[in-house]
Formats: structure tokens, C-alpha cells, sequence
């Protein structure tokens, strides 16, 4: 095969220096960071302004490139998968995408947030957020709770983070007993089904928000449920 040289074109700076207290994603209460840019690229930053949203590809400098499979979320109670089905850093190739909001500029430096990057990880680009590509759940961009729990102190995120992990877990229990009892096909990973569930809750809500009339929360609910089960409903197939 080919080989090709990434120069980093910048660094995070950040209040978060060991893999074990960084969060899994952005919006589990990760902080606000500092990009610094190298010197040599800042006029690449022409066009980006405080508010904008912006995707960071990161190389995940400490990750092991020679891991194949992992425990998705470091959760040894979920089976090995192959880490291209995964968001794991670890890869052959680790480059992290982050998306995350513009808070300040000031000269070749950017605060973002939330960003769950460690201090000293190197940035190899910097691409903006497109709107027909931002990510919708049930036409709603769940990128909206990143955003609003970024506006957040890092206590109160923390302590909503810990809220929706529990519910997580709460979820994850109910589904396993659904599975065991043959209402849920074996294929349905639950935990994952879990997690959708809860951090989907937001895209309801805002929804309800952006449609006009009445529109009753349980047919909003009601979508992100069949959404994530119907496939797996009394044995059906896995996604």
C-alpha cells in the first residue's frame, strides 16, 4: 500500500490530560478547549466566526493502532467489535471527528466547545458544519444538546450527564428483560438501543417546539421507539 505524511496544522489545549476522565462524546460533559494554530495556516481560518459550527478531524495521538476489535464504551459487558463498526479511537488509522461550536476568536486561537479531546491532541483539519448534512434525529439536529448543554457550567453538565447515564442504564435493563422474554430479537445490541433512546428524548422535545399546532409528545416519543425497535420486535431481523 501507499504511505502519506499528515502534518498537524494545530494543537487542543484543554483542562482534560488522561484518556480515563475524558468523556466518550462531546455532550456527555465534555469542556470548553483552545485550538492553537499553527502560524504558517491561520489565514485558513478566514470565514470562520464565534457561533459557527465547525467539525475538527483530530489524530488520537495516544491510541493503539494495532487493535482490531474493542469493547464498545470501554464496557467489557458489551461483546468485542471490530472498530470500524465503533466510535473507539482506537485504529489503524486514529483520526477523531469532533463536532463542535465556535465560542471565541483571538488571533490563531479558538475556543470550541464541547470538545472531549485531550490537551496536547494535534488538529490535521478544520471543516464547517454543512445544513444538509447536520445530524437529525426525527428532524431534529441532536447537535442542538451539545450546543445548550455547552452553555452550561461543567458541574451542572456533569451532573446531567450523570442523570442520563443512569437513565441509560435504567433503559438497558428494561430492553435486556424484553429480549429475554422473546419480545426482542437477540440481535439488538441494548445498551446501544438504551443510549438512542435517552439522548433522543432532547430531539423529541425540540421538535415539539419547531412543528406548529398541537402535537402530542407521545407521537414523538412513540416515532424514536419504533425508530430504534421495530426491527428487532419478536425476533425481526438486527439492523
Amino acid at each position: 500500500m501507499f504511505s502519506y505524511t499528515i502534518n498537524p496544522i494545530g494543537v487542543i489545549r484543554s483542562g482534560l490530560v488522561c484518556r480515563e476522565a475524558a468523556p466518550h462524546q462531546g455532550f456527555e460533559g465534555a469542556p470548553d478547549a483552545w485550538i492553537e494554530m499553527d502560524s504558517t495556516v491561520t489565514e485558513g481560518l478566514e470565514g470562520i466566526a464565534a457561533g459557527d459550527e465547525i467539525i475538527l478531524i483530530t489524530w488520537l495521538h495516544q491510541a493503539d493502532r494495532d487493535l482490531l476489535k474493542v469493547h464498545p464504551r470501554r464496557d467489557p459487558n458489551r461483546p468485542l467489535t471490530g472498530v470500524f463498526a465503533t466510535r473507539s479511537p482506537h485504529r489503524p488509522n486514529p483520526l477523531g471527528l469532533h463536532r463542535v461550536r465556535v465560542l471565541e476568536i483571538a488571533g490563531n486561537r479558538l475556543k470550541v466547545g464541547p470538545l472531549e479531546a485531550i490537551d496536547g491532541t494535534p488538529i490535521v483539519d478544520i471543516k464547517p458544519v454543512l445544513p444538509q448534512s447536520k445530524d437529525f434525529a426525527f428532524g431534529c439536529p441532536i447537535g442542538n444538546l451539545a450546543q445548550e448543554m455547552g452553555d452550561l457550567s461543567p458541574a451542572f453538565r456533569e451532573k446531567l450527564r450523570q442523570g442520563l447515564d443512569s437513565m441509560v442504564d435504567l433503559y438497558a435493563e428494561v430492553l435486556a428483560e424484553a429480549q429475554e422474554a422473546g419480545d426482542l430479537s437477540k440481535g439488538l445490541d441494548v445498551r446501544e438501543a438504551a443510549y438512542f433512546l435517552v439522548y433522543s428524548w432532547h430531539g423529541a422535545l425540540m421538535h415539539m417546539k419547531a412543528v406548529k399546532g398541537p402535537a402530542p409528545l407521545e407521537n414523538h416519543l412513540k416515532s424514536i421507539f419504533d425508530y430504534v425497535l421495530t426491527p428487532h420486535v419478536r425476533g425481526g431481523h438486527a439492523s
